[in-house]
């Protein structure tokens, strides 16, 4: 079986992905929107310490990821964090923000499962951070391996 080679697997496409990506987040957030990025990295931090979970990988998806976001957008962030106890869910209607957080891996099963919210985090996907968790995932899916997920 052959798999298409995926353009995430050279280091300097992915280090340009990721410069295109910050760019675009700086461009469309406001100071509100990213003290809400800021706040879910200060509390998961970056697994430098014992006592906080480990960002795995953080992004922002949705219509301020596609750039078709309007006043009354909700800015939506995915993220995975290691030994994250329960999925974490929080929306503040009135900042106009979601947060959906869940355990590393999660994201990789609704990928293996084929399941259009997966499908739609991936394909719309702006980088805020990555150990190389969410670099495997799009390398996967680009080359049609999910089920090696």
């Amino acid at each position: 079986m052959t798999f298409e080679f995926s353009e995430w697997r050279d280091d300097a496409a992915w280090q340009a992905r990721l410069e295109r990506d910050r760019e675009a987040v700086d461009a469309r957030l406001n100071d509100e929107q990213r003290e809400v990025l800021d706040g879910v990295t200060a509390s998961l931090g970056a697994g430098d310490a014992d006592d906080v979970l480990a960002l795995t990988f953080m992004v922002v998806f949705g219509s301020y990821a596609r750039g078709d976001h309007g006043a009354e957008s909700d800015l939506d962030v995915y993220f995975e964090a290691e030994s994250l106890p329960a999925p974490l869910n929080r929306a503040d209607t009135a900042r106009h923000y979601q947060v959906f957080g869940m355990p590393s891996e999660a994201l990789a099963d609704e990928l293996r499962d084929g399941r259009e919210f997966g499908m739609s985090v991936v394909a719309e996907a702006l980088v805020v951070h990555d150990n190389g968790a969410f670099r495997r995932l799009l390398i996967f899916v680009d080359e049609g391996r999910t089920a090696q997920l």
